[in-house]
């Protein structure tokens, strides 16, 4: 998936309708469920979890977010 749209994707959950409603994006690779990303509203930070160990990281801004989202994707892609 392109930086550039998972992004898009991040920058979405700060805006209206999302930042009033608790949703969640899950990127899995084929039938594996790999990080899921949302957007704490009252932290005002982006969460990725890295599903297998559960593993939460915040981000302050989209990019972050993506860039470490787009990493792992490319990451298991190549195995």
């Amino acid at each position: 998936m392109e930086f550039a749209k998972i992004r898009h994707l991040a920058e979405e959950l700060k805006e209206v309708p999302y930042i009033g409603s608790d949703v969640t994006h899950v990127f899995k690779l084929e039938d594996r469920k790999l990080l899921s990303l949302k957007y704490s509203r009252d932290l005002k930070l982006f969460q990725v979890t890295r599903i297998e160990g559960q593993i939460v990281t915040d981000y302050t801004q989209a990019e972050q977010a993506a860039a470490e989202i787009q990493y792992v994707l490319e990451s298991y892609s190549e195995k």
